[in-house]
């Protein structure tokens, strides 16, 4: 079953598509300057790019005395989850200007800036020109108001575009802060006509991004306000209703043991436990309590899980050695082994990869999870007939600036790489997460009592520097074969081997062999041009700054205690608490021996591994002594 053909057809059948134009004729802007926006002395700011801003003040009538343009450009406006936004200032002097109106004249930043400017409440408002467009011509507005056939203008354009996102194609969906931003349209429509516009508008968002609980809330919203009667919204909920109730029967019936790894992506264990996050399924389930990432970045932990081999012992931080390592890792291998064909959708780290978007427009480098988890169910049900090991990776939600399908604002992403307080961001970051969780338990009721269901973060939250957060994941798989319970031994994801092999053959003996005494851990040099300048100005701003919170590190963990080595011959202890503790301090002295002997001494080779170019220049800057790293 093709349900990727099926919901396309679905929408396609019941919604006409609105007409594309790729620039607004001068005779449409005039229109709609003189019926929607001009007012004689209404003071107005025109915000975009030159272009667009210079076509608009070209068409406004010509005594327009309080009407004045402002220019910004593409670079200003890249934002996506994991990335630091960097014009917070740009955003909060926008958000003071004394005016009555502020008209949004580029499609590629208006409903980012959109979104920012309605956390802040501004006291103008806010127009949106390809909104305006839409409504008033049925016709939807792409990549400019201004003509794109001049050279100049396509250029940028298509340089801006391939900044943003790695595009082979323009197949994209509108995203989260479009959401945000057309949720916030109907609740301040002021007419019947607008808010059945903006409704239609934002139904279709969601079910753009699969996401198929909220689309149906709002399509009873829309059912309630404007009735039955030549509704396409009820038909499009009918059949795919017809379509789950189809999925359901089929993902039910299967015979064979699938297993499906749904990878939260930066979620430590104590959000996990605080935000009681999966907890309506958690229980019945195998619960590992003390799971800890080798190294805690996705990429690096894909490898070590995969592998099995300690990053640098085996020397996977050099990347074109590491390719057919990851591809035919034992992991890998073992579920060849034993007949499973292997799928990722949303990540990029295995062998074969999904991620399959419908026609439209996307803003962002990351896809929402609800279009991952329907994958999913997508690659399930394809008729190749082979049991299948899909890696459902979902990293949108959880990185900020948090974005999520229910957010009413969005507060600024946190920004700088070495900033501690996140205080403000947790109430952000609990609404993502739990935005998460209720695309997961949509998604997971299709499945079959069969399917084996593992729930995972690759890493936890924080700087670089060692914490708690950031190394203890959590995981818990959910198998109606295998043995249920919390285990508080320490899992870590080197034996993510083990756990596979308990999964497939569930002996008492595999099971064994998952846990293991003591943790190793890993931190990688500061190695990204961006990090290490950082990192550089603070120091040379004479901001305190302590060497270890920044630099790459191995460590164990036993007991409670942790031993963090780091690669200039020096050590530091920390208590069950992450509080620094002398060694000669802990009772048990033999612990203290173990802990030396098996934290192990290499680290990766800095002095001709292109991948530290700019380590080498900070750490020469440092005046550090780094010849034997």
């Amino acid at each position: 079953m093709d349900i990727n053909a099926r919901a396309e057809r679905i929408l396609a059948e019941n919604i006409k598509p609105y007409g594309k134009m790729y620039y607004i004729p001068r005779i449409w802007l005039r229109h709609v300057i003189r019926k929607h926006i001009w007012e004689k002395g209404c003071r107005t700011v025109v915000f975009g790019y030159q272009d667009d801003v210079d076509k608009f003040i070209q068409c406004l009538p010509r005594d327009h005395g309080a009407v004045s343009g402002e220019y910004t450009h593409p670079d200003d406006w890249i934002n996506a989850p994991g990335r630091e936004f960097e014009n917070e200032e740009l955003v909060k002097k926008i958000a003071g200007y004394k005016i009555d109106k502020l008209v949004i004249v580029s499609d590629s930043l208006r409903y980012l800036l959109q979104m920012y400017l309605i956390s802040w409440d501004v006291s103008y408002e806010i127009i949106d020109i390809y909104e305006l467009i839409k409504k008033e011509y049925k016709k939807d507005v792409v990549r400019s108001i201004a003509n794109p056939l001049e050279k100049r203008i396509l250029q940028e354009y298509v340089r801006w575009r391939l900044r943003l996102q790695s595009s082979e194609t323009e197949k994209y969906c509108d995203n989260y802060d479009a959401i945000l931003v057309k949720k916030n349209y109907v609740k301040k429509a002021k007419n019947r006509k607008d808010k059945k516009y903006y409704l239609r508008e934002l139904i279709i968002n969601y079910f753009l991004i699969r996401d198929y609980k909220n689309g149906f809330f709002y399509i009873d919203q829309y059912t309630q306000i404007f009735g039955r009667n030549d509704n396409p919204f009820l038909r499009i909920k009918q059949e795919f209703l017809r379509l789950f109730s189809q999925m359901k029967k089929e993902l039910q019936d299967k015979k064979e043991k699938d297993i499906i790894v749904f990878w939260c992506d930066a979620l430590p264990y104590s959000d996990f436990k605080k935000y009681h996050f999966l907890e309506k399924i958690e229980k019945e389930s195998l619960i590992f309590e003390n799971t800890y990432t080798h190294i805690p970045y996705t990429h690096t932990t894909s490898q070590s899980m995969f592998t099995g081999i300690p990053f640098f012992e085996g020397k996977l931080y050099r990347n074109v050695e590491t390719k057919n390592m990851i591809r035919h890792g034992k992991t890998l291998e073992l579920l060849h082994k034993n007949g499973y064909q292997i799928c990722e959708i949303g990540g990029n780290y295995i062998k074969k990869k999904y991620q399959k978007l419908p026609e439209y427009t996307v803003k962002c480098l990351y896809t929402p999870a609800a279009m991952h988890l329907w994958e999913t169910l997508a690659q399930l049900l394809n008729d190749e007939g082979e049991k299948k090991f899909v890696i459902c990776h979902m990293d949108c939600e959880l990185h900020n600036p948090y974005w999520n399908g229910n957010s009413e604002k969005l507060t600024l992403d946190p920004g700088r790489f070495l900033r501690e307080d996140m205080s403000e961001f947790e109430i952000q970051r609990a609404e993502s997460a739990y935005y998460l969780e209720q695309q997961i338990l949509f998604y997971i009721k299709f499945l079959g009592k069969n399917v084996c269901r593992i729930f995972m973060s690759d890493h936890g939250i924080g700087g670089p520097a060692y914490s708690e957060r950031r190394l203890h994941a959590f995981c818990f798989v959910k198998d109606q074969g295998i043995k249920t319970g919390n285990y508080k031994k320490i899992f870590s994801y080197l034996k993510f081997y083990e756990l596979v092999s308990y999964v497939l053959h569930p002996t008492e003996e595999n099971f064994d062999k998952i846990f293991s005494d003591y943790a190793l851990i890993q931190n990688d040099h500061p190695y990204g041009p961006k990090y290490c300048r950082e990192i550089l100005y603070k120091l040379e701003h004479n901001e305190d700054i302590m060497w270890k919170n920044w630099m790459g590190f191995r460590g164990i963990i036993k007991d409670g205690y942790k031993l963090i080595y780091f690669p200039v011959d020096r050590e530091m202890w920390l208590d069950s608490e992450d509080k620094e503790v002398m060694p000669e301090n802990i009772e048990d002295q033999n612990l203290v021996g173990f802990m030396r002997d098996n934290v192990g001494d290499e680290f990766p080779d800095i002095c001709t591994c292109r991948h530290y170019a700019y380590t080498r220049k900070l750490y020469e800057k440092l005046q550090l002594d780094w010849s034997g790293v």
